[in-house]
């Protein structure tokens, strides 16, 4: 499992906006994550699985997908080919409170994101 103990999506729409969820332990926002449970067999379906369960998403990574590897977990870069405008089949409403798409430039004014979002907002901007 290359010593990651979970994964998450960089999820991007058709408008280029990042996909962030909002926690309602930490009141934070982040990609959409989770730990690595043994059913899901790989990090690429464990992105999936909390990707769904965090967001009501259905998202399948491509193979070819490139990743970003922060802390202890791997973030894969994927695209949803249309524009999502409602969350309705959350799961996980007991640790996500909400849901929400951002600009690039929403992202740099974040205040409240986590290590990984502004690790993420950094390395962007460098490029």
């Amino acid at each position: 499992m290359n010593g990651k103990t979970g994964a998450g999506i960089i999820l991007k729409d058709n408008t280029d906006r990042i996909l962030l969820v909002l926690g309602r332990e930490h009141s934070k926002w982040s990609f959409p994550k989770g730990h690595f449970e043994r059913i899901d067999g790989t990090l690429m379906r464990c992105a999936e699985r909390e990707t769904m369960e965090e967001t009501g998403l259905d998202v399948s990574i491509p193979k070819e997908a490139k990743y970003w590897v922060c802390s202890k977990y791997m973030y894969y870069f994927t695209t949803v080919e249309k524009s999502v405008k409602a969350f309705v089949n959350r799961r996980n409403e007991e640790e996500i409170t909400k849901v929400q798409w951002f600009t690039f430039d929403q992202l740099c004014d974040l205040r409240n994101g986590n290590f990984a979002v502004r690790k993420f907002v950094e390395n962007m901007a460098d490029a």
